[in-house]
Parts: C-alpha cells; structure tokens; sequence
C-alpha cells in the first residue's frame, strides 16, 4: 500500500479515536487509565507479535539471501523496504518500535517498513487528548496549562515535522465526527455529491498510483505534488466521503459478513504482510519486478490471499483475544488501585 494510501486509515483512526474521546469527554466518563489500557492493549497485542514475526522471517531471508538485499540493495525498486544503513534488528530497536519511538530515536525494525505509520497513531492518540482538556473549560486551570505544555512538548520538540503536519489529516477524521454528529452533513447527502467526491477521489488515487500502472510519467506528474501535499489531497477527499459511508447500511448479508471479517484482521494484515512479502520476494523474485499483465494479475491474487490467510491465522491466535485481555488488564490494575 502506497504511504498517501494510509491517509484513509488516519482519517477512519481520527474519527473513531478522536470522536470516542469526545463522546467519552461530554458524557463525563473520561478516565486516562480507561483510554490508555484500550490503546495501548489493542496496539500491543499485535504489535509485539509483529516484531517477532518480522525477526523470524528476516532472519531466515538474511541466512538465504544474505544481509545486503535487507539492508537497502533494492530500495529504488520496492517501496517500504529499509534503506542502506538503516536497517536493524537488534533488541534497542524491537523495544525503541514496541514503545513507539521508530522514526523518532529509533529505525523502522527490520523489513517491516510500514509499520511507520503507527508511531503517528500512537502519539495522535496521546496529543490529541491533551489538547482538547486544555481547552475545555471544565478542568482546572493548572492541569490545562500541563495538558497545553504536554501537547507542545509532543509537537515541537518530540515529534519530527513530517508527523506533526499529518496529524492535521488525522484531525479531519475529529472534523467530520463532530459534523457529523451535529447533523450538519444532511444539505449533503445526495447521490450527486457523492458521485462527484467519489469520483474525484477514485481519479487522484489513479495518479498516485500511475507509474504502477504503466502509464506516461510526463502529464500524471504534474498532479502529483509533494508527499504531504499529497498526502492531504486523499484525506480531505476521503473526509468527505466519509459522511456517505457511514450513513450507508448493507443489505447483502454476505457482503456484511465479507466486510466485517476484512475489517476485524486489517490491523493484523497491515503489520504482517511485508516481511513475509518480502521475505518471498528476496528468496525467490528478485532481482527483477514484475510487469503488469493477466498472468501476473492473477499471481498477485493468489499472493493476496496467502497474505489475508496468514493474516488470519496471526489474527485468529492474537488479535481475536483484544477483549479479553482487556479485561485481564483492567483486572490486574484494579488491583493495585487503578481505576476504570
């Protein structure tokens, strides 16, 4: 998945995330140890597997292939892979990723590359927090001034400047929760609007996309600006599908029951698939890429379900159990005086 592409999970992450905050807030039941236990089980409980999946499948790749295909040999041919230099898995890394430091003080741990995104997540949820009880007026004026101190800390002297300015896209997901919730959209919600956002949504995905496609670099490159810039472009217009998809209710049941199996293990599939990926790649594709043609279509297909299959299974072992060790967790601090 193109990086631009996870602007649409930043946007989905801000308005479930970020709009669960605000619920939590305006009902009064807002406690810091209730929200973090909920991240932090629901990050970790796939997170850490991750790591030790990407261990395990870099490691026999390093063994087959040698250490410089993983360390940046092919990195102007795939996307996502470490750069020369840059590549480590040592146990600072595992515990520098484990605590959402990669990007930050730490590399990316081994080959899974995209596993960047979720340092932007983990400390949106943490600053977004901040800044919305220190402007509230119902805390008291010391503890808004440590919220307002906290979120600058975070923004201006922790977090480099490429995840500060997409922090604005995840906000837009916080954007339509409260419009939505306000019923502002309503004037909106017509077939014609949605067509015309979808389809110039579907269109600057093409761009993005072209020189996967094989099409001419020369006209496709001038709608195609800086990386942020970009990455702006596909969230503001999937913000603004958003309102559609959320009022929309399936009738297929097993369109239902397709959806909300691929939505239950895309957390999983996203931290996964790319050392296993290419792991198969190093062993057995390199050093050419393919072209895009039928044959190779339907290869990519049957990848694509080997990945959601192992996916599934990581899935059906780990990610399955988030409730219930939510639970175990809630339980275990109680005991020690933490309150939920």
């Amino acid at each position: 998945m193109c990086s631009s592409d996870l602007m649409i999970f930043f946007v989905l992450s801000g308005y479930f995330v970020g709009g669960s905050v605000l619920k939590a807030v305006d009902e009064g039941k807002w406690s810091w140890g209730n929200y973090l236990s909920n991240r932090l089980v629901r990050l970790w409980i796939v997170l850490i597997p991750a790591l030790m999946l990407t261990l395990f499948w870099d490691s026999i790749g390093i063994f087959l292939n040698g250490c410089e295909v993983y360390d940046g040999q092919y990195d102007k041919l795939l996307g996502s892979v470490p750069h020369h230099g840059h590549y480590s898995i040592s146990a600072w890394t595992f515990f520098g990723n484990v605590f959402f430091l990669h990007d930050i003080f730490f590399e990316r741990f081994g080959s899974d590359g995209p596993i960047w995104s979720l340092a932007n997540e983990f400390w949106y949820y943490i600053v977004f927090p901040c800044i919305f009880l220190s402007l509230r007026g119902k805390e008291k004026f010391g503890t808004r001034v440590i919220y307002f101190l906290l979120s600058v800390a975070i923004l201006f002297f922790l977090l480099p400047r490429r995840m500060d300015d997409l922090f604005l896209v995840w906000l837009l997901g916080v954007f339509v929760y409260v419009i939505e919730k306000k019923k502002m959209f309503l004037y909106l919600k017509k077939r014609s609007v949605f067509s015309f956002i979808f389809i110039c949504f579907m269109g600057y995905l093409i761009l993005c996309h072209s020189h996967f496609l094989g099409m001419d670099q020369r006209f496709f490159k001038l709608f195609k600006p800086g990386f942020i810039f970009q990455c702006g472009i596909v969230g503001v217009l999937f913000a603004g599908l958003l309102p559609f998809l959320i009022g929309y209710v399936p009738q297929s049941i097993l369109y239902k029951r397709v959806s909300y199996l691929t939505s239950e293990v895309s957390y999983t599939l996203y931290l996964t698939h790319f050392p296993l990926m290419f792991f198969y790649f190093c062993t057995f594709r390199l050093p050419s890429r393919s072209v895009l043609n039928f044959s190779n279509l339907f290869l990519f297909l049957v990848y694509f379900l080997v990945l959601l299959g192992y996916a599934f299974i990581v899935w059906f072992i780990f990610e399955r159990r988030t409730n219930e060790v939510r639970s175990f967790v809630r339980e275990m601090l109680s005991k020690y005086g933490f309150s939920f």
